[in-house]
């Protein structure tokens, strides 16, 4: 369903990363002092996760650049082999990503 996490990670999944991001769980968070966060659980089996601020889902916008912010470091963690951090290689990919959509991302 449209606006949903889940239909925003497999559709920026596909176009943003070719589809090279595996299963991940969603969650929610009612925390005011962040969006989102990645989380990951490295010498498990356990899913990874992308959790989202309920406050989020008041503007399209916020949702989305979130998602592909935490998106953005889910890469690092599993494509890159690297840690999750807001480096050069990062930024570089949230900006491209905001001139594309016209949303923060950083």
């Amino acid at each position: 369903e449209t606006g949903t996490i889940e239909y925003w990670w497999d559709y920026y999944n596909k176009t943003e990363f070719n589809g090279k991001l595996g299963p991940v769980g969603f969650g929610l968070t009612r925390s005011k002092s962040t969006d989102g966060y990645y989380e990951h659980y490295p010498g498990t089996k356990r899913k990874c996760r992308i959790v989202i601020a309920k406050a989020c889902f008041e503007d399209e916008d916020l949702l989305c650049g979130t998602i592909l912010h935490e998106m953005i470091h889910q890469y690092q963690y599993e494509v890159l082999g690297r840690k999750c951090n807001h480096d050069a290689v990062f930024c570089s990919m949230a900006r491209k990503m905001e001139r594309k959509y016209k949303f923060r991302v950083r």
